[in-house]
């Protein structure tokens, strides 16, 4: 009698020459980490980078992190690539 149980084989069982992806033992390259991705993908990460980074670029002037013109004028610091 099985009581209504049947056994099943855990994915670990399954042999590395039959497994449908690679195992990856170490860190993966830039290559193999962005293949994953589509082309729709794409144009939706730069359509968040492009919503996004003046958002970010206005916070960052806002708390200071940035340097802005004024404290250039009064400190007399002169910003790198100007």
């Amino acid at each position: 009698m099985t009581d209504g149980l049947r056994q099943i084989t855990p994915p670990s069982a399954v042999v590395l020459d039959e497994r449908k992806y690679p195992v990856i033992t170490e860190d993966p390259s830039w290559s193999q980490i962005f293949s994953s991705y589509r082309t729709e993908d794409y144009k939706l990460l730069g359509a968040a980078v492009a919503i996004g980074a003046p958002w970010g670029y206005i916070i960052a002037r806002l708390l200071g992190v940035l340097p802005n013109d004024e404290e250039v004028k009064a400190y007399g610091v002169e910003r790198k690539g100007k």
